[in-house]
């Protein structure tokens, strides 16, 4: 997804596939907290999502990021979930997973920004149409256009049961695994040659030309005016005396995949646990972002890509974000707390 302007929203929610009672006085005995998806909205204002009370939920916290106060720009700390958010490409509203399904804010208004629905929701993944104040869902096997604040507008089956979905810039096609669908027309125009095998979800590139995907071991990117790809780079690994002892295979499996703003390369993650760039017209290695090592899971560009926002668990605390300067190299980083008081 793109994300037009340049406010940093970041989810933290736990590690995937763990099993936790989240008790703020024991903290002891909960599974530590991760932030999972984050997104530049604005020069000086990052919201975090932050684990709070025994519910699997978390509380919505925002920071000015010049002076590190924490403000308040939703009026509360609203609750969101694990599965993320969508913000319209004209930065009009911002969409996140809630308690009660999605809730729908709008971002032109004055702060604090006021609540415009909340949409019952029970399925795996949800984007803004274009610059539109529509927003596509899948849930289940079934696709949903819902026009602002709360119509139903449009209901097409899917073939399979998707788990993620990206909208083309132009609002025209939708990416979900190696299908490719015309929103208006509401009907699959291509498939990927991954078929059933894409790892990583497809993502548009900013001009709309190409998906960049994930095998179990290649790193793809699609052409989608000439249905080929335009490269598939199989990425291997030099692996250590006691993993090739253990009968590793050499196989490095790809980990989400962001574009920079202007199209020319890719960031993702390797098996070894490093964050790397990439030339998204060869797939050629061109830098590490970081020189440790770590499990990254979150990463986005700013609209100017000056800078890059990087979550994961960091040797500062998993709940930590990194905010590299690209043009000067500074990082700043910003450690949350991971057992926040309950909100209320």
């Amino acid at each position: 997804m793109r994300f037009p302007q340049i406010w940093l929203v970041v989810i933290v929610s736990f590690a995937a596939n763990s099993s936790f009672a989240l008790d703020p006085e024991s903290p002891q005995d909960i599974e530590y907290p991760q932030v999972q998806a984050c997104a530049f909205l604005s020069n000086k204002l990052l919201c975090t999502s932050i684990p709070s009370g025994r519910e699997h939920s978390s509380a919505m916290r925002c920071w000015d990021v010049s002076t590190g106060r924490e403000i308040e720009p939703f009026g509360a700390k609203p609750r969101t979930s694990s599965y993320g958010f969508a913000v319209s490409r004209d930065g009009k509203y911002l969409a996140a997973m809630t308690d009660g399904g999605i809730g729908v804010w709008d971002l032109s208004k004055p702060q604090p920004y006021p609540k415009v629905s909340t949409l019952k929701f029970n399925g795996t993944a949800f984007d803004f149409i274009g610059d539109t104040n529509k927003l596509a869902t899948v849930n289940y096997k079934k696709l949903q256009i819902i026009e602002l604040p709360s119509k139903i507008i449009a209901t097409t089956a899917f073939p399979f049961d998707p788990t993620s979905l990206d909208v083309s810039p132009d609002g025209k096609l939708l990416a979900s695994h190696s299908h490719i669908f015309e929103m208006e027309k509401q009907q699959e125009v291509a498939t990927t040659e991954a078929s059933e095998e894409v790892y990583v979800p497809p993502v548009f590139s900013p001009d709309g030309k190409y998906l960049a995907y994930g095998t179990f071991k290649e790193l793809v990117v699609w052409d989608i005016a000439n249905r080929r790809s335009l490269f598939r780079k199989e990425s291997r690994r030099v692996l250590p005396d006691d993993e090739k002892a253990a009968g590793f295979a050499d196989i490095d499996t790809p980990g989400p995949i962001v574009w920079t703003p202007d199209g020319k390369a890719l960031v993702t993650r390797n098996i070894a646990d490093q964050l790397h760039i990439v030339d998204s017209r060869t797939g050629d290695f061109k830098e590490h972002v970081f020189r440790d090592k770590f499990i990254a899971n979150c990463y986005a560009y700013s609209p100017d890509g000056q800078h890059l926002a990087v979550t994961g668990s960091f040797p500062e605390g998993p709940t930590a974000i990194r905010i590299k300067n690209l043009k000067t190299d500074k990082v700043t980083t910003i450690k949350l707390d991971p057992f926040p008081k309950k909100v209320k």
